[in-house]
Protein backbone atom coordinates (compact mmCIF):
# COMPACT_ATOMS: atom_id res chain seq x y z
CA UNK A 1 0.00 0.00 0.00
CA UNK A 2 1.37 3.45 -0.82
CA UNK A 3 2.33 5.94 1.73
CA UNK A 4 -1.14 8.02 1.92
CA UNK A 5 0.56 10.90 0.20
CA UNK A 6 0.58 9.43 -2.75
CA UNK A 7 -3.00 8.92 -2.76
CA UNK A 8 -5.78 11.05 -3.94
CA UNK A 9 -7.82 11.80 -0.98
CA UNK A 10 -11.07 10.21 -2.33
CA UNK A 11 -9.24 7.13 -2.57
CA UNK A 12 -8.03 6.89 0.70
CA UNK A 13 -11.54 6.28 1.73
CA UNK A 14 -11.95 3.70 -0.68
CA UNK A 15 -8.73 1.46 0.32
CA UNK A 16 -10.44 2.16 4.26
CA UNK A 17 -13.54 0.70 3.38
CA UNK A 18 -12.99 -2.91 3.06
CA UNK A 19 -10.02 -3.44 1.73
CA UNK A 20 -7.49 -3.54 4.84
CA UNK A 21 -6.00 -6.42 3.02
CA UNK A 22 -3.65 -3.56 0.93
CA UNK A 23 -2.19 -3.18 3.92
CA UNK A 24 -0.76 -6.53 5.01
CA UNK A 25 -0.25 -7.95 1.36
CA UNK A 26 -3.46 -8.05 0.29
CA UNK A 27 -3.63 -11.57 2.75
CA UNK A 28 -7.06 -11.41 3.44
CA UNK A 29 -8.48 -12.47 0.44
CA UNK A 30 -6.31 -14.01 -1.68
CA UNK A 31 -5.29 -17.80 -1.22
CA UNK A 32 -1.16 -17.66 -0.39
CA UNK A 33 1.31 -17.08 1.93
CA UNK A 34 2.78 -13.75 2.75
CA UNK A 35 5.68 -14.93 3.00
CA UNK A 36 6.55 -16.34 -0.36
CA UNK A 37 5.74 -12.80 -1.13
CA UNK A 38 8.38 -10.22 -3.09
CA UNK A 39 8.68 -6.94 -2.15
CA UNK A 40 7.49 -4.84 -4.91
CA UNK A 41 8.09 -1.03 -5.80
CA UNK A 42 5.71 1.14 -4.42
CA UNK A 43 5.98 1.34 -1.06
CA UNK A 44 3.81 -0.27 1.67
CA UNK A 45 3.08 -1.03 4.84
CA UNK A 46 3.89 -4.08 5.54
CA UNK A 47 3.00 -5.97 8.77
CA UNK A 48 4.03 -9.19 7.86
CA UNK A 49 1.19 -10.68 9.48
CA UNK A 50 -1.10 -13.37 8.10
CA UNK A 51 -4.41 -12.57 8.24
CA UNK A 52 -7.56 -14.13 7.92
CA UNK A 53 -9.66 -11.19 7.16
CA UNK A 54 -9.44 -7.38 7.55
CA UNK A 55 -10.84 -4.34 8.15
CA UNK A 56 -9.47 -0.50 8.00
CA UNK A 57 -11.05 2.16 10.51
CA UNK A 58 -13.38 4.73 9.41
CA UNK A 59 -10.82 7.58 10.32
CA UNK A 60 -7.60 5.28 8.73
CA UNK A 61 -5.95 4.76 12.04
CA UNK A 62 -5.99 1.43 13.03
CA UNK A 63 -6.31 -2.10 11.38
CA UNK A 64 -8.18 -4.93 12.83
CA UNK A 65 -7.39 -8.69 11.35
CA UNK A 66 -8.26 -11.92 12.45
CA UNK A 67 -5.86 -14.65 12.33
CA UNK A 68 -5.48 -18.39 13.34
CA UNK A 69 -2.63 -20.33 15.14
CA UNK A 70 -0.81 -21.87 13.61
CA UNK A 71 -0.82 -19.93 10.75
CA UNK A 72 -1.37 -22.21 7.98
CA UNK A 73 -3.41 -25.51 9.46
CA UNK A 74 -3.79 -28.76 7.34
CA UNK A 75 -7.28 -29.89 6.81
CA UNK A 76 -8.93 -31.10 10.23
CA UNK A 77 -6.18 -29.51 12.19
CA UNK A 78 -7.89 -27.75 15.47
CA UNK A 79 -6.98 -23.78 15.55
CA UNK A 80 -7.17 -21.17 17.80
CA UNK A 81 -9.00 -17.90 16.30
CA UNK A 82 -8.06 -13.91 17.23
CA UNK A 83 -8.76 -10.69 17.09
CA UNK A 84 -6.21 -7.66 16.90
CA UNK A 85 -5.99 -4.62 17.04
CA UNK A 86 -2.74 -2.20 15.16
CA UNK A 87 -1.42 0.92 14.35
CA UNK A 88 -0.18 -0.35 11.21
CA UNK A 89 0.98 2.80 10.12
CA UNK A 90 3.51 2.43 13.39
CA UNK A 91 3.67 -1.27 12.97
CA UNK A 92 2.21 -1.60 16.80
CA UNK A 93 0.14 -3.97 17.88
CA UNK A 94 -2.45 -2.19 20.61
CA UNK A 95 -4.50 -5.04 21.46
CA UNK A 96 -5.22 -8.84 21.05
CA UNK A 97 -8.06 -10.82 21.78
CA UNK A 98 -9.09 -14.82 21.24
CA UNK A 99 -12.61 -15.47 19.88
CA UNK A 100 -12.47 -18.94 19.17
CA UNK A 101 -11.33 -22.29 17.51
CA UNK A 102 -12.27 -24.57 15.02
CA UNK A 103 -11.44 -27.22 13.19
CA UNK A 104 -10.19 -26.68 9.63
CA UNK A 105 -12.55 -28.25 6.67
CA UNK A 106 -12.94 -27.78 3.05
CA UNK A 107 -15.36 -25.03 3.78
CA UNK A 108 -13.30 -23.36 6.28
CA UNK A 109 -15.02 -19.82 7.85
CA UNK A 110 -13.85 -16.60 7.09
CA UNK A 111 -13.48 -15.36 10.56
CA UNK A 112 -14.78 -11.86 9.23
CA UNK A 113 -14.15 -8.58 11.05
CA UNK A 114 -15.30 -5.41 10.63
CA UNK A 115 -15.45 -1.82 12.39
CA UNK A 116 -18.83 0.05 12.45
CA UNK A 117 -19.38 3.09 10.84
CA UNK A 118 -18.62 5.28 13.34
CA UNK A 119 -15.38 3.65 14.11
CA UNK A 120 -16.53 2.89 18.18
CA UNK A 121 -17.52 -0.78 17.95
CA UNK A 122 -15.90 -3.75 16.48
CA UNK A 123 -17.46 -6.79 15.23
CA UNK A 124 -15.93 -10.05 14.75
CA UNK A 125 -17.03 -13.96 14.40
CA UNK A 126 -16.62 -17.41 15.35
CA UNK A 127 -17.85 -20.59 13.89
CA UNK A 128 -21.19 -19.88 15.91
CA UNK A 129 -21.03 -16.50 17.49
CA UNK A 130 -20.87 -12.87 16.84
CA UNK A 131 -18.07 -10.66 19.37
CA UNK A 132 -18.55 -6.77 20.03
CA UNK A 133 -15.99 -4.94 21.35
CA UNK A 134 -14.35 -1.49 22.29
CA UNK A 135 -12.72 -0.76 18.77
CA UNK A 136 -9.45 0.57 20.46
CA UNK A 137 -9.15 -1.78 23.61
CA UNK A 138 -11.47 -5.00 22.26
CA UNK A 139 -13.07 -4.90 25.94
CA UNK A 140 -15.88 -7.29 24.93
CA UNK A 141 -19.58 -5.87 25.03
CA UNK A 142 -21.61 -8.80 24.06
CA UNK A 143 -21.74 -11.66 22.27
CA UNK A 144 -24.20 -12.72 20.06
CA UNK A 145 -25.11 -16.56 19.18
CA UNK A 146 -27.60 -16.78 16.45
CA UNK A 147 -29.82 -19.65 16.90
CA UNK A 148 -27.86 -22.10 13.78
CA UNK A 149 -29.06 -25.33 13.08
CA UNK A 150 -27.95 -27.71 10.99
CA UNK A 151 -24.07 -27.32 11.30
CA UNK A 152 -24.69 -23.54 9.65
CA UNK A 153 -20.91 -21.25 10.10
CA UNK A 154 -20.92 -17.96 9.92
CA UNK A 155 -19.17 -16.42 6.75
CA UNK A 156 -19.52 -13.13 5.91
CA UNK A 157 -20.57 -10.03 7.92
CA UNK A 158 -21.01 -6.38 6.87
CA UNK A 159 -21.62 -3.29 8.82
CA UNK A 160 -24.11 -0.54 8.06
CA UNK A 161 -23.16 2.45 6.68
CA UNK A 162 -25.22 4.65 8.46
CA UNK A 163 -26.18 2.49 11.60
CA UNK A 164 -24.89 0.18 14.29
CA UNK A 165 -26.46 -3.01 12.47
CA UNK A 166 -24.41 -5.71 10.95
CA UNK A 167 -25.62 -8.30 8.34
CA UNK A 168 -24.52 -11.99 8.56
CA UNK A 169 -24.50 -14.78 6.12
CA UNK A 170 -23.87 -18.40 7.46
CA UNK A 171 -23.70 -21.91 5.43
CA UNK A 172 -23.12 -25.74 5.57
CA UNK A 173 -20.23 -26.83 3.69
CA UNK A 174 -21.38 -24.19 1.39
CA UNK A 175 -24.69 -25.31 0.65
CA UNK A 176 -27.97 -23.89 2.28
CA UNK A 177 -26.96 -20.32 3.67
CA UNK A 178 -28.64 -18.18 6.21
CA UNK A 179 -29.37 -14.55 5.94
CA UNK A 180 -29.48 -12.34 9.63
CA UNK A 181 -29.09 -8.83 10.70
CA UNK A 182 -28.26 -7.52 14.55
CA UNK A 183 -28.44 -4.45 16.12
CA UNK A 184 -24.70 -4.12 17.51
CA UNK A 185 -26.00 -1.87 20.35
CA UNK A 186 -28.48 -4.06 22.34
CA UNK A 187 -28.13 -7.88 20.08
CA UNK A 188 -31.26 -7.48 19.22
CA UNK A 189 -32.37 -9.42 15.66
CA UNK A 190 -33.68 -7.54 13.16
CA UNK A 191 -34.65 -9.93 10.18
CA UNK A 192 -33.62 -13.39 9.42
CA UNK A 193 -34.09 -14.94 6.11
CA UNK A 194 -33.60 -18.84 5.71
CA UNK A 195 -34.69 -19.74 2.08
CA UNK A 196 -31.03 -18.55 0.58
CA UNK A 197 -28.31 -20.56 -0.47
CA UNK A 198 -24.60 -19.92 -0.22
CA UNK A 199 -23.36 -16.35 -0.21
CA UNK A 200 -20.01 -15.42 -1.08
CA UNK A 201 -20.70 -10.91 -0.94
CA UNK A 202 -22.94 -8.49 0.84
CA UNK A 203 -22.87 -4.84 -0.39
CA UNK A 204 -25.17 -2.39 1.49
CA UNK A 205 -26.09 0.81 -0.72
CA UNK A 206 -24.64 3.76 0.80
CA UNK A 207 -27.36 5.40 2.05
CA UNK A 208 -28.42 2.36 4.20
CA UNK A 209 -31.94 1.77 2.28
CA UNK A 210 -30.83 -1.38 0.07
CA UNK A 211 -28.37 -4.41 0.21
CA UNK A 212 -26.99 -6.62 -2.53
CA UNK A 213 -25.56 -10.36 -1.78
CA UNK A 214 -24.23 -12.27 -4.87
CA UNK A 215 -25.18 -16.12 -4.26
CA UNK A 216 -23.29 -18.01 -7.56
CA UNK A 217 -23.14 -22.03 -8.14
CA UNK A 218 -19.90 -22.50 -8.60
CA UNK A 219 -19.00 -22.88 -12.37
CA UNK A 220 -22.11 -22.78 -13.75
CA UNK A 221 -24.67 -20.63 -15.54
CA UNK A 222 -25.95 -19.33 -12.66
CA UNK A 223 -24.42 -16.48 -10.66
CA UNK A 224 -27.13 -14.55 -9.23
CA UNK A 225 -26.95 -11.17 -7.22
CA UNK A 226 -30.15 -10.78 -4.98
CA UNK A 227 -31.25 -7.03 -3.99
CA UNK A 228 -32.95 -6.15 -0.75
CA UNK A 229 -34.89 -3.52 1.17
CA UNK A 230 -33.75 -2.64 4.11
CA UNK A 231 -34.89 -3.40 7.32
CA UNK A 232 -38.21 -4.94 5.42
CA UNK A 233 -35.67 -7.46 3.79
CA UNK A 234 -38.51 -7.22 0.50
CA UNK A 235 -36.85 -8.81 -2.40
CA UNK A 236 -36.19 -5.82 -4.89
CA UNK A 237 -34.67 -7.10 -7.87
CA UNK A 238 -32.94 -10.57 -8.95
CA UNK A 239 -29.85 -10.27 -11.31
CA UNK A 240 -28.42 -12.27 -13.53
CA UNK A 241 -24.87 -13.42 -14.60
CA UNK A 242 -22.13 -16.24 -14.00
CA UNK A 243 -20.23 -17.16 -11.26
CA UNK A 244 -20.32 -13.67 -9.69
CA UNK A 245 -18.50 -13.66 -6.47
CA UNK A 246 -18.54 -10.30 -5.25
CA UNK A 247 -20.66 -7.05 -5.38
CA UNK A 248 -20.78 -3.51 -4.09
CA UNK A 249 -23.28 -1.30 -4.25
CA UNK A 250 -22.56 2.50 -5.30
CA UNK A 251 -25.04 5.28 -4.82
CA UNK A 252 -26.30 5.10 -8.24
CA UNK A 253 -24.83 1.50 -9.71
CA UNK A 254 -24.00 -1.99 -8.29
CA UNK A 255 -20.48 -3.09 -9.25
CA UNK A 256 -20.19 -7.26 -9.87
CA UNK A 257 -16.91 -9.61 -10.23
CA UNK A 258 -16.84 -13.53 -10.97
CA UNK A 259 -14.76 -15.24 -9.04
CA UNK A 260 -10.97 -16.83 -10.37
CA UNK A 261 -12.02 -20.23 -9.32
CA UNK A 262 -13.86 -20.95 -12.59
CA UNK A 263 -11.56 -19.12 -15.35
CA UNK A 264 -11.21 -21.66 -18.27
CA UNK A 265 -8.37 -22.48 -20.01
CA UNK A 266 -9.47 -22.99 -23.63
CA UNK A 267 -10.19 -19.54 -25.12
CA UNK A 268 -7.79 -17.50 -22.50
CA UNK A 269 -10.95 -15.17 -21.73
CA UNK A 270 -9.95 -12.48 -19.18
CA UNK A 271 -13.02 -11.82 -16.21
CA UNK A 272 -14.13 -8.37 -16.77
CA UNK A 273 -16.52 -6.42 -14.15
CA UNK A 274 -20.22 -5.93 -14.69
CA UNK A 275 -21.87 -2.71 -13.71
CA UNK A 276 -25.70 -2.53 -13.28
CA UNK A 277 -27.85 0.80 -12.98
CA UNK A 278 -30.55 2.18 -10.80
CA UNK A 279 -33.24 0.45 -13.29
CA UNK A 280 -31.25 -2.40 -12.37
CA UNK A 281 -30.09 -3.00 -16.38
CA UNK A 282 -26.98 -4.60 -17.44
CA UNK A 283 -24.89 -1.42 -18.48
CA UNK A 284 -21.67 -2.23 -19.35
CA UNK A 285 -18.85 -4.83 -18.82
CA UNK A 286 -15.99 -3.63 -17.93
CA UNK A 287 -12.67 -5.80 -19.37
CA UNK A 288 -9.06 -5.42 -19.50
CA UNK A 289 -6.83 -6.30 -22.57
CA UNK A 290 -4.13 -7.96 -19.99
CA UNK A 291 -5.20 -8.53 -16.48
CA UNK A 292 -8.60 -10.14 -15.00
CA UNK A 293 -11.04 -8.33 -12.79
CA UNK A 294 -12.10 -10.73 -9.98
CA UNK A 295 -12.94 -12.21 -7.02
CA UNK A 296 -12.95 -8.92 -4.82
CA UNK A 297 -14.90 -5.88 -5.66
CA UNK A 298 -15.73 -2.43 -3.40
CA UNK A 299 -17.21 0.90 -3.54
CA UNK A 300 -16.69 3.95 -1.39
CA UNK A 301 -16.68 7.53 -2.11
CA UNK A 302 -17.02 7.80 -5.75
CA UNK A 303 -14.67 5.34 -6.48
CA UNK A 304 -15.00 1.45 -7.60
CA UNK A 305 -11.65 -0.49 -6.11
CA UNK A 306 -11.30 -4.46 -8.07
CA UNK A 307 -8.80 -7.00 -7.78
CA UNK A 308 -6.95 -7.15 -10.96
CA UNK A 309 -4.09 -9.67 -9.89
CA UNK A 310 -2.97 -11.67 -12.41
CA UNK A 311 -5.02 -15.32 -12.44
CA UNK A 312 -3.66 -18.27 -14.45
CA UNK A 313 -5.24 -21.53 -15.53
CA UNK A 314 -4.42 -25.07 -16.24
CA UNK A 315 -6.82 -27.97 -18.28
CA UNK A 316 -6.31 -31.51 -17.57
CA UNK A 317 -7.78 -33.48 -20.76
CA UNK A 318 -7.26 -36.75 -18.91
CA UNK A 319 -9.65 -35.86 -16.46
CA UNK A 320 -11.50 -32.66 -17.57
CA UNK A 321 -10.53 -30.49 -14.83
CA UNK A 322 -9.85 -27.05 -14.50
CA UNK A 323 -7.04 -25.75 -12.68
CA UNK A 324 -6.82 -22.23 -11.36
CA UNK A 325 -4.51 -20.03 -9.11
CA UNK A 326 -4.20 -15.91 -8.73
CA UNK A 327 -0.20 -15.35 -9.28
CA UNK A 328 0.06 -12.14 -7.92
CA UNK A 329 -2.24 -9.62 -6.37
CA UNK A 330 -2.85 -6.66 -7.69
CA UNK A 331 -5.90 -3.56 -6.98
CA UNK A 332 -7.17 -1.01 -9.84
CA UNK A 333 -9.64 2.50 -8.83
CA UNK A 334 -12.32 3.25 -11.35
CA UNK A 335 -14.10 6.45 -10.90
CA UNK A 336 -17.71 5.98 -10.30
CA UNK A 337 -18.90 4.81 -13.88
CA UNK A 338 -16.00 2.38 -14.06
CA UNK A 339 -15.23 4.62 -17.38
CA UNK A 340 -11.71 5.23 -16.60
CA UNK A 341 -8.95 3.53 -14.42
CA UNK A 342 -7.47 6.65 -12.24
CA UNK A 343 -4.74 4.17 -10.42
CA UNK A 344 -3.69 1.17 -10.57
CA UNK A 345 -0.96 -1.27 -7.85
CA UNK A 346 2.14 -2.81 -8.33
CA UNK A 347 1.68 -6.30 -8.32
CA UNK A 348 2.56 -8.00 -5.39
CA UNK A 349 4.07 -11.86 -6.26
CA UNK A 350 3.21 -14.79 -4.66
CA UNK A 351 4.01 -18.70 -5.04
CA UNK A 352 1.28 -20.01 -6.61
CA UNK A 353 -1.19 -22.23 -5.13
CA UNK A 354 -3.45 -24.50 -8.15
CA UNK A 355 -7.54 -25.05 -7.48
CA UNK A 356 -8.78 -27.69 -8.94
CA UNK A 357 -12.86 -27.10 -9.86
CA UNK A 358 -14.41 -30.19 -11.07
CA UNK A 359 -16.14 -27.90 -14.06
CA UNK A 360 -14.34 -26.65 -16.57
CA UNK A 361 -15.66 -22.61 -17.68
CA UNK A 362 -14.83 -21.25 -20.55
Amino acid sequence: MRNSSSFPSATIGLLRHRFAMVAVLLAACLPFDCASAQPASTPLWELAISAVDADISPDDQLLAITTRSPDFPKHGQPVNESVAIWDYKQHKEIAKAAIGSSLIGLWSQSSPVRFTYDGALLVAADRQSIHVSDAATLKPLRRIEPPFSGGLRIQKIETSPVSRVALVTADNNGVHGELLAYNLDDGRELLRRTDMPRATSIARKPDGTQFAVAMPLPCSSSGDVEVFSFPSSAQVMTLHGRDLESVAFGTDRLYAVQTSFCKGSVFNRHLGMKVFDTHWKHKKRIVLAHEDIHDSVSYANGEVLADTGTVRTQFDAMDMTAFSGAVAAQVSVWNSDASSIIYTSDPVYAQQRWRRSTTCAV
